[in-house]
C-alpha cells in the first residue's frame, strides 16, 4: 500500500463536513508499510500499542480536541526497530530520497492530465496575470531551500494529506511549501513566523496564554519553549518539482514575451506601454478600444456614476464577457441586469424559504445594534419579511432591522439544496468566472485531493428601511475573493402603504447624492430599490483606513492591536463620512442602487458596505480571477496580522497552493498541445 493511500485513508476528512476545515480524526485499520528497515507510522500516536507506545505523541493526540483532530504524525514519522525489536528509533521522509514517481504525480504535469476548460489565448491571459505573483513567492521558497542546503540540514517530506490543510502554529496562515517542524510534538511553524520568532512580536489576544512563550509559539512536551535551531526543515513538495514548474513558468513566459517584473523590473517601461491591450489575449477582434474607452458595442449597456461603472443589459449576448472584461481588468465594480429572468422565481420567494425551512432554528442580527437574538423557528423570521407588523420589536416598540446570520451555516449549498443551487448557477453571468469549472476561476484548479475552499453560494437575507440612513445590513469590508452578488427577491411590506415607501427609497437615494443617470433608469424602468451599495477602488483601502483612524482619534476611541478598521467591519461609512473621503482624500467611489435581477460584480480587495432599502433576498458566488491575484495575495498578507480571534483570521483561499496547480494546469496544457518550450 502507498503512502498515498495510507495518508488517504487515515487523514481524509469527513464526507458530511468537507467545508469545515476542522481535523477530523478516523480509526486506522491499515497494516504497517515496510521501507528500507523502516515503517511509516499508520496509526495515531495516542493509539499506539506496547512496545510503540513509548514513542512521543504529538501535541494534537496530547491535546485530543473534542470537535475532532488529526494525529501530526501519521503517514510522516518513519519508525524502525533495532536490538531485536526491543528499541525504536524514528527519522522522517527526506525530501529527495524518499519519493517515488506516484508521489510526485500530484505534482507535476501530465499530457495526459484533465485539465478544466482552456485554449490558447486564455492559457497566455493566465500565465500573464499570475506568473509574477507565483514567481514572487516560490523565489523566497528557494531561498529557504537554499539557507539550509548551505546549513548542510537535510529537508525532511512531509506528504500532503486528502483533504486536510496544515495551518502555521503561530499565525494560523495556510502551509504551501517550506516550513519548519517540531520532532517531538509535530509543531509546525511557516517561513514568516520563523523569520519573526526574533522580533518577539505577540498579538495583544495571546499575552495572556499559558501555552506559549515570548514571542507566541506553542510550547513543547514537558513545558519547554521551542527553539529556531532544534526545528527541522520540512517541504511539503516532493523532489524538485517546484524548481521544474517555475523553470517552464519562466521559459513559457519569456518564448510568449510576456513581461517579467519579477525577475527583470526594467520591464516595467514595457508593461507601462502594452497596459491596456490586456484584453486582446483573449479575443483581439471582438473589442473596439481606443485610448482605453470603449467605442460602439452592439451589447446592450449604459455607463453610470459619471461614467465609471457599467450596467450590461444582456448578459447572454456574444460579446458580453470582453465587454465586462474591459472594465474587471482595471478593478472596475460591474452591474449585470435581469438576471431574475433565468430564475425559477418560486423558488426564491419568503414563502417557500418558510415552507421548507420554517421550523428550522436560526441566528438573528439586529443590523443597529449588533446582538444575536436566536429564534426557536425561523417562519417567526419569514413572517415578518413582508409585514412590519409580524416583526419583532425592541424596547421603543419599533420594528427590529434584521438579517439572518451566516444561514445556510455549513453547508455546501449544492447539497443544502440542489434545485436551487442548479437554478442559480445556470443563470449567473459570465460562467468562465463564477463557475466553479470556469475556465477563469482559479480555484477551480485546486485537485480535489485538497481541502478546496467553500466559495458559495451563500445568501444573505435582511430587511430593509429606507429611513434608517445611518444603519448598514453590511457594515464595511473587503472579501479576499473576487464576488458576485445577485438579488434574486425583493420585498416591499404590504401592511402599509407602498407609496409611501417608495416615495421614502426615492428621497433616499437623493440623500445619497446616487447618480442621475441612475436613478432616472430606475423610475422610468418603474423598478422597486432594493439596496444601495458603496463600492471603493482597491487602491483607495488605505485612504479610507487613514480617515476611519482619524475618526476614531476624535472620538476617543482605540483601534486595538492586530485589528484593522476596515477588516474588523464595525464601521458603516454614513453620508458625512463618505463626503470627508471626497474632500480629504478625493476618494469618490460607487454609488449603485442595487434592484430585483441586479448582479454587482466587486473585485477582491475592493472596501464596500451595503444598506437595504426594502426586504431583500440575495445570493452570493466568491470566484478568483486572474485580474486580482495580486489583491487577494495581499490580503492574505494583511489577515495573517489581525488577532487570531479575529472574523477574518481564517485563510481559507490557499492562494498559493491554487496558483502552484494553475500553473501546473497550463504546462499540461502547453504539453497536450505541443506548445513549444525554447530554453
Amino acid at each position: 500500500m502507498s503512502l498515498k493511500e495510507i495518508k488517504s485513508i487515515k487523514r481524509q476528512s469527513s464526507s458530511n463536513d468537507k467545508h469545515s476545515y476542522k481535523r477530523t480524526r478516523q480509526t486506522s485499520r491499515i497494516s504497517t508499510r515496510k521501507h528500507s528497515g523502516s515503517f511509516f507510522q499508520d496509526q495515531d500516536c495516542c493509539d499506539l500499542k506496547s512496545p510503540l507506545n513509548i514513542l512521543e505523541m504529538c501535541r494534537d493526540c496530547q491535546i485530543k480536541q473534542p470537535n475532532g483532530f488529526v494525529c501530526r504524525f501519521t503517514g510522516f514519522r518513519m519508525i524502525k526497530c533495532v536490538k531485536s525489536r526491543r528499541t525504536y528509533i524514528t527519522r522522517f521522509p527526506d525530501i529527495r530520497k524518499d519519493p517515488k514517481p506516484d508521489d510526485l504525480t500530484l505534482w507535476l504535469p501530465s499530457p495526459n492530465a484533465s485539465i478544466l476548460d482552456l485554449n490558447t489565448d486564455s492559457f497566455q491571459f493566465i500565465l500573464k496575470k499570475i506568473g509574477d505573483e507565483f514567481c514572487k513567492f516560490t523565489q523566497v521558497e528557494k531561498e529557504a531551500v537554499r539557507q539550509q542546503n548551505q546549513n548542510g540540514q537535510q529537508i525532511a517530506w512531509k506528504p500532503v494529506s486528502n483533504g486536510i490543510r496544515e495551518n502555521c502554529d503561530v499565525c494560523e496562515t495556510s502551509i504551501f511549501n517550506f516550513h519548519w517542524t517540531c520532532t517531538k510534538c509535530g509543531f509546525i511553524v511557516c517561513t514568516d513566523c520563523y523569520r519573526d520568532k526574533n522580533q518577539q512580536t505577540v498579538k495583544e489576544d495571546r499575552k495572556s496564554l499559558t501555552d506559549r512563550d515570548s514571542g507566541g509559539w506553542f510550547f513543547c512536551s514537558s513545558h519547554k519553549p521551542h527553539l529556531k535551531k532544534s526545528l527541522m526543515p520540512t517541504q511539503v513538495i516532493p523532489g524538485n518539482a517546484l524548481d521544474k514548474v517555475l523553470e517552464y513558468l519562466h521559459s513559457m513566459r519569456d518564448q510568449l514575451r510576456i513581461p517579467q517584473l519579477c525577475c527583470s523590473p526594467e520591464e516595467e517601461n514595457r508593461v507601462s506601454s502594452i497596459e491596456n491591450n490586456d484584453i486582446s489575449l483573449i479575443d483581439q477582434n471582438a473589442l473596439r478600444l481606443r485610448s482605453g474607452r470603449l467605442l460602439k458595442f452592439p451589447v446592450p449597456h449604459s455607463m453610470e456614476c459619471e461614467g465609471e461603472l457599467l450596467r450590461i443589459e444582456l448578459y447572454r449576448h456574444s460579446e458580453s464577457q470582453e465587454l465586462f472584461r474591459e472594465k474587471w481588468t482595471k478593478g472596475n465594480p460591474v452591474v449585470v441586469a435581469n438576471v431574475h429572468r433565468n430564475l425559477n422565481r418560486n423558488l426564491w420567494t419568503p414563502q417557500s424559504f418558510s415552507r421548507e425551512f420554517g421550523s428550522n432554528k436560526c441566528t438573528l442580527i439586529n443590523c443597529k445594534t449588533g446582538d444575536a437574538i436566536q429564534m426557536e423557528r425561523m417562519s417567526q423570521f419569514w413572517e415578518g419579511f413582508n409585514k412590519y407588523s409580524k416583526r419583532l420589536r425592541d424596547s421603543n416598540n419599533l420594528p427590529i432591522f434584521l438579517k439572518l446570520k451566516d444561514w445556510p451555516d455549513e453547508h455546501d449549498f449544492a447539497e443544502f439544496s440542489p434545485i436551487r443551487f442548479k437554478d442559480f448557477m445556470k443563470a449567473l453571468p459570465f460562467g468562465d468566472y463564477t463557475h466553479r469549472a470556469g475556465r477563469f476561476n482559479l480555484i477551480g484548479r485546486m485537485p480535489g485531493f485538497f481541502n478546496t475552499p467553500d466559495l458559495g453560494p451563500k445568501m444573505y437575507i435582511a430587511y430593509g428601511h429606507p429611513a434608517l440612513h445611518e444603519v448598514g445590513t453590511t457594515n464595511l469590508h473587503i472579501d479576499i475573493s473576487d464576488a458576485v452578488n445577485v438579488m434574486v427577491h425583493l420585498s416591499v411590506p404590504k401592511d402599509t402603504r407602498n407609496e409611501n415607501l417608495l416615495a421614502q427609497s426615492f428621497s433616499c437615494l437623493d440623500h445619497e447624492h446616487v447618480d442621475s443617470k441612475m436613478i432616472h433608469r430606475i423610475r422610468s424602468n418603474k423598478s422597486i430599490p432594493g439596496a444601495i451599495w458603496h463600492i471603493y477602488h482597491a487602491n483607495d483601502a488605505d485612504k479610507i483606513r487613514d480617515l476611519l483612524k482619524k475618526v476614531a482619534i476624535e472620538n476617543n476611541k482605540m483601534i486595538g492591536e492586530n485589528h484593522d478598521p476596515i477588516h474588523d467591519q464595525s464601521n458603516f461609512l454614513d453620508y458625512n463620512l463618505r463626503e470627508r473621503l471626497r474632500n480629504e482624500y478625493n476618494v469618490k467611489g460607487y454609488t449603485v442602487v442595487q434592484c430585483l435581477g441586479d448582479a454587482i460584480f466587486i473585485p477582491a480587495g475592493a472596501p464596500h458596505q451595503v444598506r437595504n432599502l426594502n426586504s431583500c433576498i440575495k445570493m452570493a458566488e466568491d470566484f478568483v480571477s486572474p485580474e486580482n491575484v495580486s489583491n487577494c495575495m495581499n490580503l492574505v498578507k494583511q489577515f495573517r496580522n489581525l488577532s487570531n480571534l479575529h472574523v477574518n483570521r481564517e485563510d481559507k483561499l490557499q492562494l498559493k497552493m491554487v496558483l502552484y496547480h494553475v500553473v501546473k494546469d497550463c504546462m499540461s496544457f502547453s504539453q497536450q498541445n505541443q506548445i513549444v518550450i525554447e530554453n
